[in-house]
């Protein structure tokens, strides 16, 4: 016996004017066309979005892998090194160049500090010094003569005493450098013939100094 055909059905959620049967294939007519285009219409934009990430992930998965402790060096590592250049000193060029003055030339070493009352060099003075006997030495037949002054705190015959130690304390160290102890004379001013402003600290701490006098080229 055979069945019987199914009979189309109508839709009854179809909108107004448009209908929609029920086949054995599903839904046929307008309005289930309209929704099947309109699905179409988004499954373009989605598959190249889709494709967009993975071709990000594809590129991020091909980047190098930097360890953690090497990230904050990458710049440093990345630029080509300085030239490191050499700058001479005054008195460098004083003695390589005959057209630069006649002697005795003297220069003020406001590089070279000492503490308030001693004839100790501070920290800071050690790259200054270090100058000086690398020109000394660079120039053999150089003679020089080392001058020590003072602020004007305490008596003239104190201040003489230590401007004469304190001379005499940056010769030690030029010698220790390697400069011969014979080529460095020393001697001591006290508080004569200050270059700055006794009244404020900053002003006594320059006149704390050691001027050098080039005696012979």
């Amino acid at each position: 016996m055979d069945s019987e055909p199914v009979k189309p059905t109508e839709n009854a959620a179809s909108p107004a004017g448009q209908k929609d049967v029920i086949t054995p294939g599903g839904f046929s007519g307008p309005a289930a066309r309209e929704k099947r285009e309109g699905g179409r219409k988004y499954v373009m934009p989605m598959l190249v979005a889709l494709g967009l990430i993975l071709l990000l992930r594809g590129r991020e998965a091909d980047k190098p892998i930097t360890p953690p402790a090497m990230r904050e060096e990458a710049g440093h590592v990345a630029q080509a090194p300085k030239e490191q250049t050499r700058v001479p000193s005054e008195l460098n060029l004083f003695l390589g160049d005959p057209d630069e003055g006649s002697v005795p030339k003297r220069l003020v070493y406001k590089e070279l500090k000492f503490k308030e009352g001693s004839s100790n060099l501070t920290e800071a003075s050690k790259s200054a010094t270090s100058t000086v006997a690398k020109s000394l030495k660079e120039h053999p037949t150089a003679k020089v003569r080392l001058e020590g002054f003072t602020d004007n705190a305490g008596s003239n015959d104190a201040n003489q005493a230590l401007s004469k130690e304190r001379a005499d304390s940056v010769k030690d160290v030029l010698v220790e450098e390697g400069v011969a102890s014979d080529r460095i004379a020393t001697a001591g001013r006290g508080s004569a013939n200050p270059i700055a402003d006794n009244g404020s600290n900053e002003g006594r701490q320059e006149n704390r100094r050691i001027e050098l006098v080039v005696v012979q080229r």
